[in-house]
């Protein structure tokens, strides 16, 4: 005697099949949320480093025009490991304070430039240097 089976329990091929599409469509979705995610994270590391090599180029610029009695001079450079290019830009910044005659403000900018993938990316710090000895503005 056959019979004829109609309460079956478990899953059919195709069903088995259509799960794991569904499954490998949405674990490609996340993948790529996890490669965007590692981009980030990356240019986030780029713009803290550039950061702190930005505040350390404009210290040591600033340290060296006091400790040498001379205004900041404008410099370029990259770092230690050359993923990082930076320039300084030095321009006179009296014009903040027009009333006080004695008066040596330089505006300080650096710029620090890297490359992500062929993009190039770059960030800018600034600060105004306020001589406290005889060093005079930049021209």
């Amino acid at each position: 005697m056959l019979r004829n089976r109609h309460n079956k329990a478990g899953f059919t091929l195709l069903e088995a099949v259509v799960a794991l599409a569904v499954a490998g469509i949405a674990a490609i979705g996340l993948l790529r949320l996890h490669v965007i995610s590692i981009d980030a994270v990356a240019h986030t590391r780029h713009v803290a480093q550039a950061t702190l090599l930005a505040d350390a180029q404009l210290a040591r610029t600033a340290a060296e025009a006091q400790a040498e009695k001379r205004p900041p001079a404008p410099s370029t450079g990259t770092s230690d490991c050359e993923t990082y290019r930076w320039e300084i830009a030095v321009e006179d910044a009296s014009h903040l304070l027009p009333d006080a005659e004695d008066t040596r403000l330089a505006r300080l900018v650096c710029r620090v430039i890297w490359h992500d993938g062929a993009r190039e990316r770059a960030i800018e710090l600034e600060t105004i240097y306020w001589s406290t000895d005889d060093a005079q503005t930049p021209p």
